[in-house]
C-alpha cells in the first residue's frame, strides 16, 4: 500500500541522515523555529511514540511551556527529551517509527476507516496516516535543509506525492481562510514532480474547495514543483527557492501563494 510503502521512505530517509550526523551538527537550526537538529530529531520520535501510545516522559519541573495550541504539545515532548542522550532520541524514532508501520501492516481494509485521535482531532486510521507522512516528510525536508544536504522529492516519491497532495486538498481554506479571496475566484494549480496535480482552487459562495480543472481559460494559475507548494504554505521559504519557487500569474494566483499558510 502506498501509503504504508511512504512513510517507510521517510523513517529510511531520517535513518540515513541520522547515520550521517557528526555531533557538531546537533546544534545547527532549521526551518522549525527555535528547534536546532537534536530538538527537531526528539520531535520526530517523541510525536510517533505519542501516536502509538507509548509511555511518555514528563518535562522539568521548571519549564515553563512557552507555546499554545498545537505547538504546546509539541514543545512540552521536545522539553521532556532535553536530557536524552542523542543516542536514546534515535532509539525511540526506531521503536516508534517500527511501531507505526507494524500496526499499519495489520490493520484491515475496514480498521484502515476505524476512528482515531489525530493532531487536530477526531480522524479515521487512513486520514491520521496521511497526517503523519505530510508531518515526517516535511520534517525530513527540515533535516536535509539544515545540514545543506540535497532536497530532491523524487528520493522519497510515495512520501512526496502524499504529502504534497495532503497540503494541495486543504488549499480551498487557505483561499477563503487565509488569503481572503472573493467569492468567484478560481485560480489553477499546475503541479508537477510527485504529487503533481492539476486542478483548480475555487471559492463560491464563500466557501473554498478544490475540484477538477475547468475547461476554460483560466487567469490565475500557479506553476512549479508540488513539493515547492507544500514547503511554502508551511512557511519554508528557504527550501522553497532551493527547489524552486512556484510561479503565480495574476493577482488572486499571488494572494493564495503568499498567504496560503498550515499551521501558521
Amino acid at each position: 500500500m502506498d501509503l504504508i510503502e511512504g512513510l517507510d521512505q521517510c523513517w529510511r530517509g531520517i535513518d540515513s541522515v541520522v547515520r550521517s550526523l557528526r555531533p557538531d551538527q546537533l546544534s545547527l537550526p532549521t526551518p522549525c523555529g527555535d528547534w536546532n537538529v537534536r530538538d527537531l530529531l526528539a520531535h520526530l520520535g517523541g510525536a510517533e511514540s505519542f501516536f502509538q501510545r507509548l509511555p511518555q516522559p514528563e518535562p522539568p519541573d521548571d519549564w515553563v511551556n512557552p507555546y499554545t495550541g498545537l505547538d504546546f504539545v509539541t514543545g512540552q515532548g521536545v522539553a521532556a527529551r532535553r536530557g536524552w542522550s542523542i543516542e536514546e532520541i534515535t532509539a525511540e524514532i526506531k521503536v516508534a517509527s517500527t511501531a507505526q508501520l507494524d500496526m499499519l501492516r495489520s490493520l484491515s481494509p475496514d480498521g484502515w476507516q476505524g476512528e482515531t485521535v489525530g493532531p487536530m482531532g477526531p480522524t479515521t486510521m487512513a486520514e491520521l496516516a496521511r497526517i503523519r507522512t505530510f508531518d515526517v516528510f516535511t520534517h525530513l525536508l527540515d533535516l536535509r535543509a539544515a545540514l545543506d544536504l540535497p532536497l530532491d522529492p523524487t528520493d522519497e516519491p510515495l512520501a512526496a506525492a502524499t504529502a504534497a497532495g495532503w497540503v494541495i486538498e486543504r488549499s480551498g481554506w487557505g483561499a477563503v481562510k487565509q488569503a481572503r479571496l472573493p467569492d468567484g475566484s478560481r485560480v489553477r494549480l499546475d503541479l508537477t514532480g510527485p504529487g503533481a496535480r492539476r486542478c483548480d482552487v475555487v471559492v463560491d459562495g464563500n466557501r473554498g474547495s478544490v475540484t477538477e480543472p475547468s475547461t476554460e481559460a483560466c487567469e490565475n494559475s500557479i506553476e512549479g514543483q508540488a513539493v515547492a507548494y507544500l514547503l511554502l504554505a508551511t512557511g519554508r521559504t528557504g527550501p522553497a527557492e532551493k527547489l524552486g519557487l512556484p510561479t503565480p500569474r495574476g493577482p488572486l494566483a499571488e494572494s493564495l501563494l503568499a498567504n496560503y499558510r498550515l499551521f501558521g
